[in-house]
């Protein structure tokens, strides 16, 4: 639940928090870092 929380708040808009929720197994570094990823991608 706490990882999903982060992921919320810290996605850019439009991304799947459930995936990568999933992605991560609920690791919050890992959430951290996939959504960094995101971001990067992003822009």
């Amino acid at each position: 639940n706490q990882a999903r929380i982060v992921a919320k708040v810290n996605a850019p808009a439009g991304a799947d928090i459930a995936q990568i929720v999933r992605k991560t197994c609920g690791g919050l570094r890992r959430v951290y870092t996939e959504i960094e990823k995101l971001k990067m991608t992003a822009e």
